[in-house]
């Protein structure tokens, strides 16, 4: 019985061991590798099921695209291409039967990964697991299947997606749902957390089992970095919406990756209360198997995170607001990169060093070295690169953090081996330090490998959030302070061109938080315009404001409707706006619909009729809408399309093309259909056919009925090359000069100011395109739009007695300008010409030696007797002949840019000259004869080039001057004799150096001059350097709009104060303030540019209160040495766009700019680190870093 009993025992112990045996071996070998299987699984049907509705909604969004332009023909009329893109079609023929058939693996793939969620923690349900091993391996094969199939798709889906997207948007002029069903925080980010605590454990874990561990410690150390570098970009992804199915299925794959390892990692804890119950033998096994298994399938889930992003390429996308201007600059690089750059490159110099010096120790290792430090500095350069790590802060912070490690690690290695080298005989002998070393070198070129690789895949592009509001903001300004202000005004209008943007501005309007908070009520009309049937028009209206849809077929209706809407309005404060008003019989039939309130209701028509628009309302002007400006049209361009990187000669192409559109918004978005996801080389882009565009501008302009002298000054534009952008102030003054302006009625008007209001009435009939605009929003720079250039030009005007050298071998006064064999009767049709100008740009003499000869010709021949404007701007020292005397008609003489050293003393002769412009030339002196020219207006000269007057002036001279610019005052100068009586000096700019006395009394003349409206005061010693700036009170120059003070100011606090409630642009230079000037300056209404220079303010602190700086635009402060804290209060600063901080090395990074709502430009230069770090991190999450745009432009 007993021996019985011992053997069923002894049995039993048998049979339990191969039972705890086979359960060891199916528990921590099989299962583990069943687990990754469901794993892989669970990943790539989930990412195959977000593939497919990505491509779905790729195809819905081309079929919408598709109706939409087959709805529209495209404003010009040519035929709809809806088979343009082959891609598109390729995919259509595959996607149907390919999505079916992915849709049943889905769905097989679906049970599986639920019984692996279910069954996965106990090993008595895992076994379960093992049942389904042949239907798991069934399902990994379909699957692989289905991803071969893929691969005959067009690799670029997510490309095209955004494309259609873009597109879709240009075409309905609105945005379209790009963010559906998106988190407010994805669920991967509650993982942040999460992975910084396994972070820790599993350095405990190192430090812990030190003995358990051996030889995987460089293992769990990759896991470890992998960890680190996913919880950073977790981080940066935590503010990117997640516009795709596929993003959001690759994040979900993430929080549930991050929960297995944190589960693999609490399993590793748990096993460890084993080991007093278990064999040391066996529970060193157990451990070690499943800590190696828990390796292998956590660095395979990461590979697997990293190919699914590159087998789809899909990219995350972080949408910003419109930033900056079109200036496609790099984000500047920190000191963070600059410290980590400084190491490496120490690190390197002193291996290299080791390695030329040391030849005998180093050389078994040296091929192992040498390309190790090659990879370093790769790693380096590609960290520097702004582009590289553009839109995950975050991710590159942890990424320079390890290249540092890296970079002392490799440090260390090579001092450690060096100091195992005793000797030369013991190097030979010892084939552990080499051994040791090249285990730490395949260690840190798997680290290195690891970051390469997680750059490309842990990335965020950066692109501007599409608006409408890109280059209308201005207008949109004003038209809803109109709107909201005007209570007295119930009509507005908007008028313009065909193509200009009237319904996106109204639409903006429209939608804007100020007007939808203003009327309670608004309703959106769009005019029939085919309509003859008044009271059809009225239905069709009345349905549209009540939002009905009803009929009224009875002869009444006329009546019905117009009492209809009037009882409805009536109680009502409305908005109502009426889209494309095309006659004034449509005016007068819906007016009568809109009762007459006192509430400050409102009704806004566009039209492209200024005749309608003043029928409608005769006690209003129009908004006329503009061109926009080359600005402007850039960034209305590339919120639309992706530009390729690195190819600056095809972005200056794409420059070319958007400039050649005129600055009409239709145009443009023309543009961007005709190139977007096209191959198209940089030569095709120059050729793109800008015919299309000239039908607005036709229709326009056919029915406006110009004056002459609006004609004529139109006409001037075509002196000028194609593209060319003209200064306002040499137009004014040319248009001035030939007789094109007339002196209008209004007291102290100015023909300069009339011939403004000229070039605002062709900028409004959007006839002259705006290039530039001022700070205080005036024209700048303009120019004739090309389209306009061939389509008018040549059948409405003449250049008669005009000459105009544009350097063409094809003008017919080529030769007499350029020959070298003119005879002096050809010169003899110049005789009644009343104008030249040259442009002539080319380096070197001969432009200037070609203009002299052709002048001394032509005078000598008496010729030009007549002539009143002679231009030569930028023509390089043209040879100006002592006999220009004779051109005794001549009212305008432009040598700016001339780099001319003397001009003849018979220029006294011109007693006509009305502009004489010497700027950014080296004449130092002027020729005593000047001070005969008493009808002088403008005089511009170079203080740079310290141009100053022969000897005394006359008390008599100069009487008409308005302009008197770049003057240097010395000691000896008697300019503040007659300064005072120079009462009609609108622009005054004056360099000055003068003892104490005489710069307090030229001041006391220059306070004096009432009209100034410009006005430029610098202090300098002979070296140009600042010195003392004495200034009286100028409260009383209510023209005064700007002002530019350069030296210490010796003033009263109270003159700040009082400078003109007028100012508009103030620039401070060396002024030497003390006390905050913000306060003062703060209460200026019409301030819109604030520049503080080196050493204008001396204070430890600045405070912009609230309601101050009501139109401030740009906010300017360099090299403030003393300015530790700027407080930005809420309310302040409103409407500011640009912050400018350059080299104040105290400033901590201002407080509250999260305020400024309009802030699109912030730019920190020479500053500190943290500063440096604080401006990156708020241009990125407000959207002011610069961007990377919309729709990828292919590019050969």
């Amino acid at each position: 019985m007993y021996k019985s009993i011992t053997k069923v025992i002894y049995y039993g112990s048998i049979i339990l061991s191969i039972i705890c045996t086979v359960a060891l071996f199916l528990n921590y070998a099989i299962l583990p590798t069943l687990e990754n299987e469901f794993k892989w699984i669970r990943r790539e049907s989930r990412l195959l099921k977000a593939f497919g509705k990505d491509v779905l909604e790729l195809l819905y969004l081309e079929v919408q695209t598709d109706s939409e332009g087959r709805r529209r023909q495209l404003w010009d009329s040519q035929p709809w291409d809806s088979h343009s893109n082959a891609e598109i079609t390729e995919l259509l023929l595959d996607f149907e039967t390919w999505k079916v058939e992915t849709d049943n693996v889905v769905l097989r793939a679906k049970p599986c990964v639920e019984a692996f969620v279910k069954y996965r923690r106990e090993f008595h349900t895992r076994l379960y697991l093992v049942i389904k091993y042949r239907e798991t391996k069934r399902i990994k094969n379909l699957i692989n299947k289905r991803l071969e199939l893929k691969q005959s798709f067009p690799k670029d889906i997510y490309g095209l997606l955004e494309r259609s997207r873009s597109k879709l948007r240009g075409l309905q002029e609105k945005p379209i749902a790009e963010h559906k069903s998106v988190s407010p925080r994805p669920l991967v980010f509650r993982g942040v957390p999460l992975v910084s605590s396994l972070s820790e454990i599993v350095n405990n874990l190192i430090t812990q089992n030190q003995d358990l561990i051996a030889g995987m410690e460089s293992e769990i150390q990759f896991v470890n970095l992998q960890l680190f570098l996913l919880q950073a970009f977790q981080k940066d992804l935590e503010d990117v919406e997640l516009e795709t199915e596929m993003e959001k299925a690759w994040v979900d794959e993430v929080e549930d990756f991050i929960k297995d390892v944190d589960h693999a990692i609490n399993a590793f804890k748990e096993r460890t209360d084993y080991e007093n119950r278990l064999s040391p033998y066996a529970y060193f096994w157990i451990q070690y198997l499943m800590l190696q298994k828990d390796i292998e399938w956590i660095n395979a889930g990461f590979s697997g995170l990293y190919q699914g992003m590159d087998r789809y390429g899909f990219k995350f996308i972080r949408r910003q607001k419109q930033s900056l201007p079109f200036q496609n600059n790099p984000v500047p690089i920190d000191d963070t990169i600059s410290v980590v750059s400084t190491i490496n490159l120490s690190v390197v110099n002193t291996i290299n060093r080791y390695l030329n010096r040391e030849q005998d120790i180093f050389i078994d290792v040296a091929l192992e070295v040498r390309p190790l430090l090659n990879q370093l500095n790769d790693l380096c350069k590609l960290f520097e690169d702004p582009k590289a790590t553009e839109g995950v802060n975050y991710s590159r912070m942890a990424w320079l953090e390890k290249m540092r490690c890296i970079s002392l690690e490799v440090k260390d290695s090579i001092n450690n081996y060096i100091n195992s080298a005793q000797d030369r005989k013991n190097h030979l002998n010892d084939t552990g330090p080499r051994s040791k070393l090249s285990l730490e070198i395949k260690r840190i070129k798997h680290t290195i490998s690891l970051l390469n690789k997680s750059t490309k895949v842990y990335h965020i592009e950066v692109r501007q959030k599409s608006s409408s509001i890109i280059g209308f903001e201005e207008d949109t300004h004003e038209l809803v302070s109109q709107l909201t202000n005007n209570e007295d005004c119930s009509v507005n209008s908007i008028v313009g061109m065909q193509g200009i943007g009237k319904i996106t501005l109204a639409k903006i309007v429209y939608n804007h938080k100020a007007i939808v908070n203003h009327y309670p009520f608004r309703a959106w009309v769009s005019v029939p315009q085919e309509s003859n049937d008044v009271n059809a028009l009225l239905e069709d209206v009345g349905n549209q404001v009540l939002k009905t849809n009803e009929s009224k077929e009875e002869p009444d209706g006329k009546d019905y409707w117009i009492n209809k809407m009037n009882k409805f309005l009536k109680e009502r404060k409305f908005l109502i706006v009426l889209d494309n008003i095309s006659t004034n019989e449509a005016w007068d039939t819906l007016k009568a619909a809109f009762p007459k309130t006192t509430n400050g209701s409102k009704i806004l028509l566009t039209t492209h009729s200024r005749t309608v628009a003043s029928h409608a309302n005769q006690n209003n002007t129009p908004y006329q809408l503009r061109l926009r400006t080359k600005e402007e049209s850039w960034r209305l361009f590339i919120q639309k399309v992706q530009l390729p990187p690195d190819h600056p000669s095809h972005t200056e192409a794409l420059k070319e093309a958007v400039e050649r559109c005129g600055g009409l918004p239709q145009a443009i978005k023309d543009l961007v259909d005709k190139i977007s996801g096209k191959d198209v080389t940089a030569l095709e882009l120059r050729r793109v056919p800008i015919n299309q565009f000239q039908k607005g501008l036709s229709e326009t302009l056919e029915n406006e009925d110009l004056p002459e002298d609006l004609w004529k000054c139109f006409s001037y534009f075509r002196l000028f090359p194609r593209d060319f952008e003209i200064p306002t102030r040499r137009l004014i003054a040319l248009w001035v000069a030939e007789g094109l302006v007339k002196q209008s009625d209004v007291e102290k008007e100015t023909l300069e100011h009339v011939a403004q209001k000229y070039l605002s009435e062709l900028i409004g009939l959007n006839m002259i395109q705006v290039v530039q605009k001022k700070i205080n929003g005036k024209v700048k720079t303009c120019r004739l739009p090309n389209a306009l250039r061939e389509l008018f030009l040549s059948k409405y005007v003449s250049s008669d007695g005009q000459l105009a050298d544009h350097f063409n071998k094809n003008d017919g006064s080529f030769a007499h300008i350029h020959g070298n064999n003119t005879i002096l009767t050809d010169l003899q049709c110049y005789k009644t010409f009343v104008s030249f100008m040259s442009f002539d740009t080319r380096e070197g003499t001969k432009p200037g030696e070609d203009i002299g000869n052709f002048l001394r010709k032509t005078i000598s021949s008496g010729c030009f007797k007549v002539l009143k404007v002679l231009d030569l701007e930028r023509v390089f020292r043209p040879q100006l002949p002592n006999t220009i005397g004779n051109l005794i008609e001549l009212k305008y003489l432009g040598l700016r840019w001339t780099y001319l050293e003397r001009i003849p003393s018979s220029i006294g002769n011109l007693l006509k000259l009305q502009t004489l412009d010497v700027k950014d030339t080296y004449l130092s002196t002027l020729p005593c004869s000047i001070w005969k020219l008493k009808e002088l207006r403008h005089l511009y000269l170079n203080d740079i080039y310290r141009s100053k007057f022969a000897n005394q002036p006359s008390s008599s001279s100069l009487k008409n001057l308005q302009t008197l610019w770049g003057v240097f005052v010395g000691e000896d100068s008697r300019l503040k004799d007659v300064l005072e009586k120079l009462t009609n000096l609108r622009k005054l700019g004056l360099a000055l150096q003068l003892t104490p006395p005489q710069q307090r009394a030229l001041v006391k003349c220059v306070v004096k001059l009432n009209n100034l409206e410009c006005l430029s005061l610098r202090s300098i010693d002979e070296m140009s350097k600042p010195q003392v700036l004495y200034l009286e009170s100028l409260a009383g120059h209510k023209n005064l709009t700007s002002l530019y003070l350069f030296g210490r100011l010796e003033i009263s606090p109270s003159i700040i104060s009082e400078f003109p409630k007028s100012l508009s642009d103030l620039t401070l230079s060396a002024s030497g303030l003390t006390n905050d000037p913000i306060p003062a300056l703060g209460k200026l209404p019409t301030l819109k540019s604030l520049c503080f220079y080196s050493g204008s303010y001396e204070g430890r602190e600045m405070v912009c209160s609230s309601g101050r700086f009501p139109q401030l635009l740009v906010l300017k402060l360099w090299k403030l040495e003393m300015l530790e804290e700027l407080q930005v209060e809420v309310g302040t600063m409103q409407n500011l766009r640009e912050l400018d901080i350059r080299a104040c090395k105290k400033l901590t990074f201002p407080t509250g700019l999260k305020h400024l709502k309009t802030l699109r430009e912030l730019n920190s230069r020479d500053m500190p680190e943290e500063f440096t770090a604080r401006t990156e991190e708020m241009r990125s999450k407000f959207g002011m870093s610069l961007p990377h745009f919309l729709p990828l432009l292919k590019i050969n």
